[in-house]
């Protein structure tokens, strides 16, 4: 009799999140939550927003699934998929208890001119193509890196400000060390620079970079540039070792 009382209830839960519409969703982010939700309908089971934005940020229509089952075990996953005029994106999501939340098996396109919307250092053309294996972070209060591993490849990428850079292809591949640090490698394939090398991250967001580069194209200011980078060596690469923090 116990055991049917807990199924009942079980069952009459899930029956109530099933005709819950998606829209509580957007009713319950903070009012300073970097994201927010416009357009949303469904349920929370099968749901839609029109438009997510992340930190002022369109990234464009979201549509996700919840897996009933994965409610049982405290954590609501699924499938998620982003579609917008610049950036495309599919994955699988969890998000537990404890307010971590994890994607697995994800795929990312975009376009440099995306890309500038998130950072104003340089301007960048050419397309970014990748994938996420996993990612896990924290969703309150970001005190740490989060842990990924994934791969990121820049094709046909270019710069035209604050140094022109002519057009190449480039990969970084990140991957997770011990004690919270994350280890980006990066290499060039058919570009203009050749750079090889990794930059290091640690849990105090205290980064490390050692890479190799050396230009093939001409020009007096990404010779400049290179030159207060690092230092020469007898290979014609230049060596860029710095220590920083960023936050």
């Amino acid at each position: 009799m116990r055991k049917l009382i807990i199924l009942s209830v079980v069952v009459f839960i899930l029956a109530v999140l099933f005709k819950t519409p998606a829209r509580v969703i957007s009713a319950q982010l903070p009012k300073n939550s970097p994201v927010s939700l416009q357009g949303v309908s469904g349920s929370l089971w099968e749901g839609k927003a029109a438009q997510i934005n992340v930190d002022g940020v369109n990234l464009g229509e979201v549509n996700w699934t919840v897996n009933p089952l994965g409610l049982l075990t405290g954590a609501a996953k699924g499938d998620f998929h982003i579609q917008g005029q610049e950036l495309k994106a599919d994955g699988n999501y969890q998000i537990s208890l404890g307010k971590v939340l994890t994607v697995d098996k994800a795929t990312f396109s975009t376009t440099g001119r995306f890309v500038n919307k998130l950072q104003r250092y340089a301007r960048l053309d050419g397309d970014f193509r990748g994938s996420i294996d996993h990612l896990e972070m924290e969703i309150n209060e970001v005190l740490a890196p989060p842990v990924v591993s994934g791969l990121i490849n820049w094709e046909q990428g270019s710069v035209s400000s604050p140094i022109k850079l002519a057009e190449g292809n480039y990969q970084i591949k990140v991957e997770p060390e011990s004690e919270g640090r994350l280890v980006a490698k990066i290499t060039a394939n058919d570009a203009p620079v050749d750079i090889k090398g990794d930059v290091v991250l640690d849990s105090q967001w205290q980064y490390e970079t050692n890479l190799k580069i050396k230009t093939k194209q001409r020009g007096a200011s990404i010779q400049g540039m290179l030159s207060m980078a690092g230092r020469p060596q007898p290979d014609g690469y230049i060596h860029v070792k710095e220590k920083g923090r960023l936050f």
